[in-house]
């Protein structure tokens, strides 16, 4: 009977720190989307979501008009930017990500009253959990990395000096980049939906929905791109997963920037977007039976690293 009884107390203690986790987790998810809830009307989200897209596109049209101020100058760099194979029209393409940055603190101020420190949720809780979570990525990024180093070794891009050289502002502007993506679709769209909905596919499953869409490219071939919409939609949904349980956008964001940094900095896809990357894989969207399983490969890791990282923020 005194065994029973341990395990019984055992069981109920199991229990109560679930409950007291979920409770948590839901006090702070409502404190996160409570700026989002005296001006939830749909028609104000519509506004915003155009109010962001005017401001990416203005804003890039500035940048580009800045960057090269002649007409072929222009039509050059729009050739570069195309597919950026050398650190300037890099640079260049991520830096047109503070259109959206800019704009969506500007569509939360003019629709909905909101400051911008609304869009991320309380402050030392975000600090804590983008520093928690940088660390935790740059390991399980760095193991992944040597991991994929035994299966297919990548090509040199790069010159480790010129890398060096434009480390840092490319570290900025990466950061500016999932930033400007991580307060649009897991600041402004989950919080404004979250607000208005009670069910979690309308606040999770659309704006990550959107986010996969958002990385459609044709270029790839269908059956690719495809894959491509389905692995960063489920990116998509690790970082709305993160963001409900935490109540800000510091895990999400500083996943999302480790994730980007790998991606375009250090190993980046032959082809695409590799004027940054210090090396490229010794495959591309040609090899697309190949890149299927690549995908499929990331999907499955995207999923092991959201399984740990949890386990860390529960700590």
């Amino acid at each position: 009977m005194d065994l029973l009884r341990f395990r019984h107390f055992f069981m109920d203690l199991g229990h109560s720190r679930q409950r007291t986790a979920q409770i948590t987790m839901a006090t702070a998810f409502q404190t996160f989307v409570a700026p989002a809830k005296p001006r939830n009307q749909i028609w104000r989200l519509i506004a915003g979501l155009i109010v962001i897209a005017a401001a990416w596109i203005g804003g890039t049209i500035g940048i580009l008009w800045l960057s090269a101020p002649s007409m072929e100058g222009l039509a050059a760099l729009g050739e570069d930017l195309s597919n950026p194979t050398s650190p300037r029209p890099m640079l260049i393409l991520l830096l047109t990500f503070a259109g959206p940055f800019v704009g969506v603190i500007i569509a939360a101020a003019l629709l909905h009253r909101r400051g911008p420190l609304s869009l991320i949720g309380p402050f030392a809780g975000f600090r804590a959990n983008f520093a928690r979570v940088l660390l935790a990525a740059l390991v399980i990024y760095g193991l992944i990395l040597v991991l994929s180093l035994i299966w297919a070794r990548p090509i040199p891009n790069l010159e480790m000096q010129t890398w060096v050289r434009f480390l840092l502002p490319a570290l900025a502007l990466v950061l500016l980049q999932t930033g400007a993506e991580e307060l649009v679709f897991r600041g402004y769209m989950m919080q404004q939906l979250a607000a208005r909905f009670k069910s979690r596919w309308m606040w999770i499953g659309l704006p990550s929905l959107a986010f996969g869409l958002m990385h459609f490219d044709a270029q790839a071939g269908l059956d690719i791109a495809i894959m491509i919409v389905l692995a960063t939609g489920l990116f998509g949904l690790i970082a709305a997963d993160l963001t409900h349980r935490t109540g800000n956008l510091g895990a999400a964001w500083a996943l999302h920037f480790c994730n980007n940094v790998a991606a375009l900095l250090i190993v980046a896809l032959d082809g695409q977007m590799t004027g940054l990357a210090l090396y490229v894989t010794p495959y591309s969207f040609e090899d697309s039976d190949l890149l299927r399983r690549v995908l499929i490969g990331d999907m499955v890791a995207q999923i092991i690293t959201w399984f740990i990282i949890v386990r860390i923020l529960r700590r």
